[in-house]
């Protein structure tokens, strides 16, 4: 009888809304009666000027002593007249799902998926992949633990956040405006904020790893948006159980203070 195998790939995305992370907003200057937590030191400015149109707005300021954001340990802050002082955290899925079809001992199957965060007033972000491998009522695929080379007859299920040639598959996360606004990273192993571990071999071209639980992607500071692309492989042996295997991808972004 011919054995058939088909995964098919369905993206979830859980997101951990802010206002359920505690924030804690340094203020000064307060009483009973009022509180402060802007100050300007400057001539003053405005966030709807006369220069406009239905399709922009512009904001202005004048005099402004400092802008931008400067950090340290324990603190950080973002100065200028038009800086928003509320907690932000944007995670968008750019793709849903992919269908293999049926996968062949022969050769890899492959699939890509891409999502974006943006990330403003914390100390960074984590994304975190929290889901079994491909399985079936009967068998699930080897996942590899480790990072590896794509090996066509093996059972092998894994997936990076890099460019890739062999197989030919991916991208590198793009920076977006630039990297001298946006800051997120696959990184190989290296602590990420606030002490957390970006797990190693997410970063390497050509290999790759899956562990449910790992945190794939990171930022040490606030981030104007990257987009990442996962790269996935499926290989069978001709000994994986016929059948049709799911995988839902979980991924949970969250802030980091």
């Amino acid at each position: 009888m011919q054995k058939w195998r088909k995964i098919v790939f369905t993206v979830v995305v859980g997101v951990l809304p802010l206002a359920s992370v505690g924030l804690v907003r340094a203020t000064t200057y307060t009483s009973t009666h009022y509180q402060v937590n802007q100050i300007l030191f400057g001539s003053g400015g405005s966030t709807g000027s006369t220069f406009h149109s239905t399709n922009y707005n512009s904001q202005v300021s004048i005099g402004e002593v400092g802008v931008g954001n400067t950090k340290g340990n324990i603190y950080q802050a973002y100065s200028g007249y038009n800086t928003n002082d509320a907690p932000y955290l944007q995670f968008i899925v750019n793709s849903s799902s992919t269908n293999l079809g049926y996968l062949s001992s022969s050769s890899v199957a492959t699939a890509t998926g891409t999502f974006s965060i943006r990330d403003y007033l914390s100390q960074g972000y984590i994304v975190e992949t929290d889901s079994p491998p491909p399985a079936n009522a009967f068998h699930t695929i080897t996942a590899l633990s480790t990072a590896s080379l794509s090996a066509p007859g093996t059972e092998q299920f894994g997936m990076n956040l890099v460019a890739n040639t062999s197989p030919s598959i991916g991208a590198a996360p793009v920076q977006n405006p630039s990297s001298v606004f946006s800051f997120g990273s696959v990184t190989s192993g290296a602590p990420g904020p606030n002490g957390t571990s970006v797990a190693a071999g997410y970063s390497t071209a050509n290999y790759f790893k899956y562990n449910s639980g790992d945190i794939i992607a990171a930022s040490n500071q606030s981030s104007g948006e990257t987009d990442y692309t996962i790269s996935y492989i499926t290989n069978i042996s001709s000994s994986t159980a016929a059948g049709a295997y799911t995988f839902n991808q979980v991924l949970i972004a969250l802030p980091t203070y």
